[in-house]
């Protein structure tokens, strides 16, 4: 999943996609937290909010099978 769209304030509804998904790109929105991924962890291997407004890493604990984790360039004080 690669959305092109820059004013995302959350993620996308993924409850709908397949579990097979293996990579989402959601770079460059205004997403403010990670959640609803859950149902992807089985096979979500690349991961990418960087430039957005995340302030906790809460929601990526329960993807065990990343490989890839970009969250740069977001407001992220701690690791929690």
């Amino acid at each position: 999943l690669n959305e092109g769209i820059s004013s995302l304030e959350s993620l996308p509804q993924l409850t709908r996609r397949p579990p097979v998904l293996t990579t989402i790109n959601l770079h460059c929105n205004r997403i403010t937290a990670i959640s609803g991924l859950d149902h992807l962890a089985p096979c979500l291997t690349s991961l990418n909010l960087s430039s957005n407004r995340l302030r906790s890493m809460g929601g990526v604990w329960a993807l065990a099978q990343l490989e890839v984790l970009d969250l740069s360039c977001n407001e992220i004080s701690a690791i929690d």
